[in-house]
């Protein structure tokens, strides 16, 4: 388990957010020409989110946007994939003007 704040993460859970993170800042570094990257993490006794943002050109100049028919794979259907071994979520949502924001929330499950 890791102990941040006085809770503590089961290790699974932080390793998922770490595969996570790291898949995300990839993507970015490889797709999206983002100059600028914010990322905040968040633990509460219920749950662990991580939000990742950049200013970066969009899901929308890959297809998937918002209303794209294009089934989501790769690097990002593995990062979903993750987070719903966990009973979680990862959501990612461009904004119209650029930019992406992935989202992913985790419970935390004590013993």
């Amino acid at each position: 388990m890791t102990a941040m704040a006085g809770i503590e993460l089961p290790a699974n859970c932080a390793d998922t957010i770490f595969d996570i993170y790291s898949e995300a800042l990839s993507n970015i570094a490889r797709h999206a020409r983002a100059s600028r990257v914010t990322i905040a993490l968040s633990i509460t006794w219920r749950e662990v989110t991580l939000v990742i943002r950049d200013n970066g050109i969009g899901l929308g100049s890959f297809g998937l946007g918002a209303d794209a028919s294009r089934p989501i794979r790769g690097g990002i259907a593995g990062m979903q994939a993750r987070a719903r071994i966990h009973k979680g979520f990862c959501d990612l949502a461009s904004a119209q003007s650029g930019g992406t924001t992935v989202t992913v929330s985790l419970p935390i499950q004590r013993a």
